[in-house]
């Protein structure tokens, strides 16, 4: 996901170019709003905030995008409600890698002891972290995860998939459960995106 102010900050010349090379490659790119953090859960201007990015990814690669992903994981701000309200794919992953925290043993063992079928995985690119243990790992968790058979699909493929395999009457709504807020989130989100 991209967030427009790490695209064109001082310093990162390269990254246009990289926005540039992930589509062509025909990876997906979303968006993430202008800034990463929000006040109180709020953003100033949540129409600026998601507008204006999509401006620049257009700007940038020449394509739009369809996808959002909340900061933080936050499903409970006016950002997530105006990129509904834009027909965005609100998006949120399902396991998370903790790559900013741990050491890539730590991290490939997370991922593959949680991995299923249909799955979004958490890495990081950079930033302000320390992101050393994604490189490391990463090789490793993608020759892991071929051999077990799986294989990779951006997020656009991955809702087509789901979309194609759901039944077409009405499905009963998720019961609330007792998980943490942003794991129940989580699993809403997904509901949702599975019946769409």
């Amino acid at each position: 996901m991209a967030i427009s102010r790490q695209l064109t900050k001082p310093g990162s010349k390269s990254q246009p170019e990289l926005a540039r090379r992930m589509v062509e490659e025909g990876h997906a790119i979303g968006n993430r709003g202008w800034n990463r953090t929000l006040e109180n859960g709020k953003a100033a201007d949540p129409k600026a905030e998601i507008d204006r990015t999509a401006k620049l990814i257009h700007e940038i690669t020449g394509t739009k995008t369809g996808l959002f992903r909340p900061a933080d994981g936050r499903l409970d701000n006016e950002l997530v409600s105006y990129a509904q309200e834009k027909q965005y794919a609100v998006t949120l992953w399902s396991i998370d890698s903790q790559d900013a925290l741990v050491a890539a043993p730590l991290l490939l063992d997370n991922v593959l002891r949680n991995t299923r079928s249909g799955r979004i995985i958490l890495l990081h690119d950079g930033g302000s972290a320390n992101q050393s243990p994604t490189v490391q790992a990463l090789p490793q968790l993608i020759t892991a995860l071929q051999q077990q058979g799986y294989r990779f699909v951006t997020v656009p493929q991955l809702l087509a998939m789901q979309a194609a395999v759901q039944p077409k009457e009405p499905q009963p709504q998720p019961r609330e459960t007792k998980l943490p807020f942003r794991r129940r989130a989580v699993a809403v989100v997904q509901a949702n995106a599975l019946r769409s």
